[in-house]
């Protein structure tokens, strides 16, 4: 059976020589994790957290029958909140719960008082970045949404990050990862799951510059539901530490575009595109860049947006889409509110229904494997 060893003891995942390297002049931090280096690199001093370690791999571990292991002390916080983390996603996804086997230490103050955003340079993000108090550091990470292999698109988008720091005065860094590629991760499809605890890891790893991480919400809280990242799990990654925030549950994905529709620098650098379907930037094609271009048409501003094709292209852009899985609430309330054009209305009204009927048809496609496993 996955996850148990011959012995029938439960196999574990296991943090073992957790280490701080100067390479090239970064930081790397580093550990063996069941015998593959995992790592983490930035140009500023990163901190050999083991809570970065365990936050990352919890999820996936329980996801593999596993237990997870750490040979560093964490703090008493972190290990109670890993605890409640467990339990939650026992609740959630059916996983059984586990307690994280590591030597613990006494809470201490943390070490600063600064904030940190993780910064994706999407609508989210710059909500919280435009609308939200200020931080004193802007994060992005290579190795997640953009994959480590590509260069070029990371180039764009960390001239993105350095444009909007600069213009608005914070300082800004990049941490490169292979964590997404680690074994230990289980397949790219958990990362929807798992990715809370791997944006808290980037947040510990930095714990000598910040004491709080911000997350952005990706759902309002009428819109909760079981996810990697929420108001109801984020925080309790943190640690004596660093304290992970998670904001903007109060506000519609409608709402946010709306609100920064008129903000020249989300006009120039916006980034919803995570189908990467484009060498930099948005691909003005996929679902995701295709309905946040009709809520911005919607508000008359999308030929503002530099970042998009115009608006000439968005009637054969919801045209081509064959359906979209998210979002389709979102894309029926725009048609319906009488704002746009007429054929783009009805384009929007086809894309709606394409996209029901698919779900429909998953849906029932998996009634039947869960019925035909029982026989």
């Amino acid at each position: 059976m996955r996850g148990v060893s011959v012995l029938g003891r439960r196999a574990e995942t296991r943090v073992t020589d957790l280490r701080v390297e100067r390479i090239a002049g970064k930081s790397r931090v580093c550990a063996l994790v069941d015998g593959v280096r995992l790592w983490y690199s930035a140009k500023e001093d990163l901190s050999p957290s083991p809570e970065a370690f365990g936050s990352a791999l919890l999820l996936p571990s329980m996801h593999r029958r596993r237990g997870l292991s750490l040979d560093q002390q964490v703090s008493t916080m972190w290990q109670d909140n890993s605890a409640r983390l467990s339990q939650t996603w026992s609740e959630w996804w059916g996983y059984e719960p586990i307690q994280v086997s590591a030597p613990v230490r006494a809470n201490r103050a943390p070490s600063s008082t600064a904030t940190g955003l993780a910064f994706s340079c999407g609508v989210d993000s710059f909500h919280t970045l435009l609308h939200g108090s200020k931080p004193d550091l802007l994060v992005a990470v290579h190795g997640f949404d953009v994959p480590l292999a590509d260069e070029y698109r990371m180039l764009a988008y960390s001239a993105s990050v350095e444009a909007v720091a600069k213009e608005t005065g914070i300082e800004w860094t990049i941490v490169r990862t292979n964590v997404r590629e680690h074994p230990a991760m289980g397949r790219p499809w958990l990362w929807e799951r798992a990715h809370g605890g791997g944006l808290a890891a980037i947040g510990h790893l930095l714990s000598d510059n910040i004491g709080r991480f911000t997350i952005s919400s990706t759902y309002s809280a009428d819109n909760a539901h079981a996810w990697g990242s929420t108001s109801e799990t984020d925080p309790l990654f943190g640690s004596d530490q660093v304290a992970i925030e998670h904001v903007g549950t109060d506000v519609h994905r409608e709402q946010k575009i709306r609100l920064i529709s008129d903000s020249p620098l989300a006009q120039k650098h916006l980034r919803v595109c995570w189908e990467n379907k484009s060498k930099s930037g948005n691909c003005s094609r996929c679902g995701k860049c295709v309905i946040t271009m009709l809520l911005l048409a919607e508000l008359g501003a999308l030929d503002r947006f530099g970042v998009f094709a115009g608006t000439s292209t968005l009637l054969a852009a919801l045209d081509a889409l064959p359906h979209i899985s998210t979002q389709v609430n979102i894309t029926d309330r725009a048609s319906k509110r009488g704002t746009l054009p007429p054929k783009i209305v009805d384009a929007a009204r086809r894309l709606v229904v394409r996209s029901r009927k698919t779900a429909r048809l998953r849906q029932f496609r998996k009634r039947i494997q869960e019925i035909t496993s029982r026989v």
